[in-house]
């Protein structure tokens, strides 16, 4: 365990952890709209979210920080998900081509070409605006947590006795436990909103363990896994949008030509992956998961 750093007061570590993500998303929103880079938009998002979650898990540590400010950020990654989930759904569609073949093969790529034709694209000048937009807000963060946390008052300094694991500490169990809430009331594949819930409270979840790595190497394993339900979350979830706008593609005239050995293909996928889902994570089996990280939460 890295002691210096997890016994460091909790402001001063939440400062310090922000300011870095800062930069991250600083870094990433000049790369948006550069030519041949196709991750500048996915890293720019992960960066954009990874802020926000965690300004709203040490809102108390950072009161400086307004509620405009995290407006801002919230709209800002609302603008990126449509765009999101039709490059993922096309980059998903693409690598089930490479292993296909024959006119499953030739059925996939259509199904990646109706989905670039009927899903949410970038507009004209939509990764500069992103970039302006951002870069501006950074500023105003910036000037709010250089004014630092208050030591005046009884509760001020008892919150300035506080560390950054203790904190980490219960917000972990917040996330894990919403987590196995939600988790629990997935039954079947049909359950499309509570599988992207899910999702959602993973990735929640993942943000708050990744600075915990700094803390303590032993929250790494516990990181592992939940970027591996993420991933299995986040296929599923990319399948069921393919698969909606694929319906109303096929509900236009002649839209749902040569789709047919396309949406049996993904069907397959998409039976198995909720499967892993079951045997790893549903139905009590993840259970021994959620009671070892409760009990490293609480160190």
């Amino acid at each position: 365990m890295k002691t210096g750093f997890s016994k460091i007061p909790a402001s001063e570590g939440a400062q310090r952890l922000v300011l870095s993500l800062v930069k991250e998303c600083e870094a990433a929103a000049v790369r948006l709209g550069s030519p041949g880079d196709g991750e500048a938009l996915h890293d720019f998002r992960v960066s954009l979210h990874r802020l926000r979650c965690l300004l709203r898990d040490y809102r108390d540590q950072l009161p400086a920080v307004r509620a405009a400010i995290r407006k801002e950020l919230k709209r800002l990654c609302a603008r990126t998900n449509p765009v999101r989930d039709t490059e993922a759904g096309i980059a998903l569609l693409n690598s089930f081509a490479d292993k296909a073949g024959g006119k499953e093969k030739r059925s996939l790529l259509a199904a990646a070409g109706q989905l670039e034709g009927c899903g949410s694209r970038p507009r004209k000048n939509f990764a500069a605006g992103l970039r302006r937009e951002f870069l501006a807000l950074a500023v105003k963060l910036r000037a709010c947590l250089a004014t630092g946390p208050s030591s005046h008052g009884a509760s001020e300094r008892k919150k300035a006795r506080i560390s950054l694991a203790a904190v980490n500490g219960k917000a972990i169990r917040r996330h894990s436990g919403r987590l196995r809430d939600g988790l629990s009331v997935i039954k079947a594949l049909s359950d499309a909103y509570e599988i992207h819930r899910a999702r959602l409270l993973a990735k929640k979840l993942r943000y708050i363990l990744e600075p915990e790595t700094c803390l303590d190497r032993r929250a790494s394993r516990f990181l592992k896994k939940i970027i591996r339900l993420q991933l299995l979350l986040g296929k599923i979830h990319d399948i069921q949008v393919i698969c909606g706008v694929l319906h109303r593609s096929a509900g236009k005239k002649g839209g749902g030509a040569g789709l047919a050995p396309a949406g049996q293909f993904i069907e397959e996928k998409e039976a198995g992956l909720f499967r892993k889902l079951e045997k790893s994570w549903l139905f009590s089996a993840g259970s021994g998961f959620f009671r070892k990280l409760n009990r490293y939460s609480r160190r």
